[in-house]
């Protein structure tokens, strides 16, 4: 009789099968691929770690098209911030920015430019990489933390493909937030930075329900 199927095939050497649930559980642990290295199982290793890299991986690009990149993980969190820098940066009343570690960002095509701007918290530089022909933003690398890049969602060609949950996501300089902003409950909050100069942990304000800034 043959096993239960796991309900998604996958494509393995051209073919769409679908793999039995038993085989499937031998091949997955705690979302990562664990094999056995018998040569019978190296298609379905290979068909795996396909999907998950294409769960994975999205792409982005600035207006003209000229320069595009891709992120291969998952955000590690989400700021929402408020400050007047990322006003201005967005023509917005405030920035959406995943984070990402930088061995994870990739550009695919195209030179961008780089302005230098000092941080009015920090005092140390932003850098934010833009488009040399269309001007767009894409995203921000930084003096203070050199290993992550903060990425400007709307130039994904799919911005809402990641999650803004309470676990990994927080709206900064609630301070300087125009006026009419909502903020959505369950969130953390921070009037300002999240973290001091010197990387002591702020408190947050979490709303019950959502919250209008006055």
């Amino acid at each position: 009789m043959p096993g239960k199927t796991n309900g998604s095939p996958l494509p393995v050497n051209g073919r769409s099968i679908r793999i039995p649930q038993k085989a499937f559980e031998q091949v997955r642990l705690q979302g990562r691929v664990a094999m056995c290295n018998a040569s019978r199982w190296q298609p379905i290793k290979e068909a795996l770690q396909n999907r998950d890299a294409a769960m994975t991986r999205n792409e982005g690009a600035c207006l003209c098209g000229a320069i595009r990149y891709a992120t291969l993980a998952m955000p590690n969190r989400v700021t929402v911030c408020h400050c007047r820098f990322c006003q201005k940066a967005t023509g917005s009343a405030y920035m959406v920015e995943p984070i990402f570690d930088a061995d994870t960002f990739v550009v695919l095509a195209g030179s961008p430019k780089t302005f230098d701007q000092v941080s009015a918290g920090s005092g140390k530089l932003v850098h934010v990489h833009f488009c040399p022909d269309c001007g767009t933003k894409l995203w921000l690398s930084f003096e203070r933390f050199p290993n992550v890049v903060g990425v400007y969602a709307g130039t994904f060609d799919e911005p809402c493909w990641f999650p803004i949950d309470p676990a990994t996501s927080k709206h900064i300089f609630l301070g300087a937030a125009r006026s009419d902003t909502v903020v959505p409950a369950g969130l953390p909050t921070f009037f300002e930075h999240a973290t001091t100069n010197d990387g002591a942990a702020q408190e947050a304000t979490v709303f019950e329900t959502c919250h209008q800034i006055r």
